[in-house]
């Protein structure tokens, strides 16, 4: 295979997340060859804002009405579980003050659109995919932002950038999700992970129904937002290629300078000179 030929002959190998690492491990490289080196977010564009302003009047006139926004970002497809989201939504239902908005776009966005429409729940509110310069603001409005990874081939490699927009804004996280994406959530303290199953979903909006109800979560937020300054800044993943590169070069130098240097004689070799 064309991947096989290009990783016998890499110094190093980096992957985005640890899930892919392990799946280069269980084919046989060396564990010193591989590398995790996550995606990342501009910590600068994506702020926490100190005015909860947005520039979103839908969110704004949520909120003016006494509820509790959150915000899911982004793009919506078959991985990350529309089942799972309408059955939040449903969970959610006796909770009228807490209202979801998914300014998202996606290959499944219209279907959640269609079934959340036909079951009659009120507690969404679909909204066209913001222009990345808008996000931070939408993000910045929200009480609590969403992430969604349901079981499947490539769950433990999806780690969605709105995770990272999030935290780099300061916002607790609520997730129904797996492998990396609940990773990352979990080792920041950003939010409340639950597995993406019917029981989880339920411990899931439990959780979300106690938001303004004594549940505090401001913590979780400064949590995810200095995680992101740490580990997923544009400097920091700059920092870490760099480290990369230069290990390979102080390797590959010093190899050439053992090579240039004339080798030690050996007790063998005396004794073969010497004949």
């Amino acid at each position: 295979m064309p991947e096989s030929f290009l990783y016998s002959r890499a110094s190093k190998i980096i992957s985005v997340s640890e899930g892919m690492r392990d799946d280069l491990l269980k084919r046989g490289i060396a564990a010193p060859r591989c590398e995790v080196i996550c995606n990342g977010v501009d910590v600068r564009l994506f702020a926490p804002s100190s005015t909860k302003a947005s520039s979103n009047a839908v969110v704004d006139e949520l909120q003016r009405n006494g509820n509790i926004v959150g915000v899911y970002l982004g793009t919506i497809s078959t991985y990350h579980g529309v089942d799972c989201m309408l059955e939040l939504l449903e969970k959610l239902r006796p909770e009228p003050r807490i209202q979801i908005v998914f300014a998202a776009g996606g290959s499944a966005r219209n279907d959640l659109e269609r079934e959340a429409n036909a079951r009659g729940l009120s507690n969404a509110t679909f909204l066209p995919a913001p222009l990345r310069k808008d996000m931070p603001a939408v993000i910045s409005a929200a009480d609590f932002c969403l992430a969604f990874v349901k079981p499947g081939p490539f769950s433990r490699w999806l780690l969605s950038s709105k995770v990272f927009m999030y935290m780099s804004c300061g916002r607790p996280v609520f997730a129904a999700a797996v492998g990396e994406t609940a990773r990352v959530i979990q080792e920041a303290r950003a939010g409340m992970v639950e597995d993406a199953t019917p029981e989880g979903l339920e411990r899931l909006a439990h959780s979300i129904a106690r938001v303004g109800r004594g549940l505090e979560i401001e913590h979780m937020g400064a949590n995810g937002r200095r995680y992101a300054e740490h580990y997923c800044s544009w400097e920091a993943l700059a920092a870490s290629y760099e480290r990369v590169l230069q290990s390979i070069h102080c390797r590959q130098r010093g190899m050439g300078i053992l090579e240039s240097q004339p080798k030690e004689q050996t007790a063998d070799s005396a004794r073969a000179s010497a004949r």
